[in-house]
């Protein structure tokens, strides 16, 4: 049986901590990739809301004109990435559609020559580890009470 209580896992980068995480629940319970895909996606979409929070509030040009390329916070996506398999692994960053914003911010995050990096989107993912745990564990929770009845 799954704990209720959330591990907490240290500073470590939160792409380990949700694998961790998301070994931890496939050891606990056998899910299918749907069921955790459904986990993961919680948890990504919870990351998702806290990423976008803090890229406005370090990178957000109120005045900017948008209507022809989005602003950097609002080009945060989560899905499954191309061309991997379907294992239930969900993953989040930035867009790279119409601009590609991925860059821009890994600029922003990790600076250049001419500029220095502020280090807004390690922060971000820094923050985001409580809020993706504890979604991933409320939605595994609704899972494991579907599959008891």
């Amino acid at each position: 049986m799954l704990r209720k209580e959330v591990p907490r896992l240290g500073n470590d980068d939160l792409e380990r901590q949700l694998e961790q995480w998301a070994q931890q629940i496939a050891r606990s319970v056998n899910l299918t990739v749907e069921d955790q895909r459904k986990v993961t996606r919680a948890g990504a979409e919870a990351a998702k809301v806290v990423i976008v929070e803090e890229t406005r509030k370090k990178h957000f040009e109120s005045g900017r004109d948008t209507s022809k390329m989005a602003h950097l916070a609002d080009s945060v996506v989560v899905g499954r990435e191309e061309k991997t398999r379907s294992d239930g692994s969900t993953s989040y960053g930035f867009d790279h559609d119409d601009v590609n914003h991925a860059r821009i911010a890994r600029f922003l995050n990790d600076g250049t020559i001419k500029r220095p990096g502020d280090s807004f989107y390690d922060h971000a993912r820094e923050i985001a580890v409580g809020p993706a745990q504890a979604a991933m564990a409320e939605k595994l929770a609704k899972i494991q009470e579907r599959k008891a009845r």
